[in-house]
C-alpha cells in the first residue's frame, strides 16, 4: 500500500477504503470471476 499512496499522493486511509470497494464491485460483476481461496493456495506462485 505504501507504493500506491506515494505514487498517487493519496492517504493510506483512502487506499484502505478503496481496495475493498474495488474488490466488492468486481465480485458483484457477473462478467468477472475471482478464484476461490483453495484454488489460489493450490496455485501458489504459478499465478501471474
Amino acid at each position: 500500500m505504501e507504493r500506491i499512496e506515494t505514487n498517487y499522493a493519496i492517504n493510506k486511509s483512502t487506499v484502505c477504503q478503496t481496495i475493498p470497494w474495488v474488490e466488492d464491485t468486481l465480485a458483484k460483476d457477473k462478467t468477472f470471476k475471482l478464484p476461490g481461496k483453495k484454488i489460489l493456495k493450490e496455485a501458489g506462485d504459478k499465478i501471474q
